[in-house]
């Protein structure tokens, strides 16, 4: 038998994309969130994130009763299974559990008899059984239940379809917890790999992470070796891998995001600090967060940011371009604004992000621009931050005639050949990884 009657806990990116697939597979689906916010905002049947086709997908699974949306538990709708998607935010690069934690709370006060708790969310080493369970223990006296850790493991831009597809990582506390588990992911996903336990499945979910930090890492490093020698890393990783299968496609750039920018430093919190201080993660994390110093660097050597009238224009501010997204998590633009005002307190800043709210580039203190040629116009610097697919596309040579003498533009993903360009009004184009600072 599987259960069909299901809280999901925390609708976030992670607890809103499963509700609403498994909403369409005939769950019935209860989402609970406490954040009046955006409480308010689902209430009204719309999503509060961008995300291809789950507006929608989540408006017809409201209407059609399979989902629906409060911000509490009630007992009484006799659920069977739990699963807690909350976050686990940093706190000076430690993990919080405070939500985690709560939820659990909630959950064993409100526990029906012979349920099944599943955890989604990212956490350190050992926390399911460890700091979870115990406290299911406290409160739930006299209840049979089974606990389960399966990680979420989709990209934002593309979760609702690799919900359905990426294979399912379950880890029980015992088997009985994992093939329960296995029935409900089955329902919506045919690939299922049962681990030996809750920690295994934990640490699967931070090796997938901090794998693709490292390897950013590594790009990104061959980029700054690069810039020493005034050769292009983006050559450099291409033809290296060109027909060579013992050499990896890199691809250095900015690397950000609610996952990438959290989850390193989640696996190194279950670590000693003698183990972390020699951790080939801790290294691969800190030169990636420090990427936003090859700009900053250069454009101190070659740019008067003390300038009354200095305006920064950056193009995509959201963590990642492709695909797209709305999240501005863990993306450089939060690094820049701070460093840039630091410099220059008068410093004017304007941004394109065709995905992002109007909201949020308020919060961020940045005008938002709607049209490029208007943002290389205005703009003193212009940065392109993500990997999104329209910087290619604009017309460099035609847009320097239009720009103020002297610009820069800092292109941390490559998109042009220096060689090829002919800007005027002494425009200059700089690739990440290309240029001696």
């Amino acid at each position: 038998m599987v259960d069909k009657n299901i809280a999901i806990l925390g609708l976030g990116y992670v607890g809103l994309t499963l509700a609403v697939s498994m909403a369409e597979k005939g769950f019935n689906i209860t989402g609970i969130e406490t954040n009046k916010k955006i409480l308010n905002v689902l209430l009204s049947k719309k999503p509060h994130f961008y995300e291809p086709n789950l507006s929608q997908k989540f408006k017809k699974q409201i209407d059609k009763g399979n989902l629906k949306i409060t911000d509490k538990i009630i007992k009484k709708n006799n659920f069977t299974g739990y699963i807690i998607c909350v976050g686990t935010p940093l706190i000076r690069n430690k993990p919080n559990l405070n939500y985690i934690k709560n939820a659990t709370r909630e959950v064993s006060k409100n526990l029906n008899d012979k349920s099944i708790i599943i955890y989604r969310s990212t956490v350190p080493i050992g926390t399911t059984e460890n700091i979870l369970k115990p406290i299911l223990d406290k409160n739930c006296n006299n209840i049979d239940y089974e606990v389960c850790y399966c990680p979420e493991r989709t990209a934002q831009g593309s979760a609702l379809i690799e919900i359905r597809k990426m294979p399912q990582i379950i880890g029980g506390l015992n088997r009985k917890s994992s093939f329960r588990a296995q029935r409900i992911f089955k329902k919506f996903n045919p690939q299922t790999y049962i681990v030996k336990n809750t920690t295994t499945a934990e640490i699967i979910k931070l090796v997938d992470n901090t794998q693709r930090d490292v390897f950013f890492s590594y790009a990104n490093e061959i980029s700054e070796i690069s810039n020493n020698y005034n050769v292009s890393s983006k050559e450099i990783l291409k033809i290296a891998a060109l027909n060579y299968p013992r050499t990896s496609k890199l691809l250095p750039g900015p690397v950000g995001g609610p996952c990438l920018s959290k989850d390193s430093h989640i696996l190194l919190s279950s670590l000693s600090n003698k183990f972390k201080r020699n951790s080939m993660i801790y290294k691969a994390r800190t030169l990636n967060e420090n990427i936003y110093f090859s700009c900053l660097n250069f454009l101190k050597k070659n740019y008067n940011l003390k300038n009354k009238k200095l305006i920064i224009g950056f193009y995509g501010i959201a963590f990642k371009g492709k695909p797209q997204t709305d999240d501005t998590r863990g993306s450089i633009v939060h690094d820049f604004i701070k460093e840039f005002k630091l410099i220059n307190n008068n410093v004017i800043f304007l941004a394109l992000d065709n995905k992002i709210k109007s909201e949020n580039f308020t919060k961020l203190n940045l005008k938002k621009i709607l049209d490029p040629k208007i943002l290389f116009i205005k703009s003193n610097i212009i940065i392109n931050l993500n990997n999104n697919d329209h910087f290619k596309k604009i017309k460099l040579n035609n847009l320097s005639k239009l720009m103020k003498k002297n610009s820069i533009i800092y292109d941390y993903w490559n998109n042009f050949e220096k060689e090829k360009l002919k800007l005027e009004n002494n425009v200059k184009y700089i690739a990440y990884g290309s240029e001696k600072i």
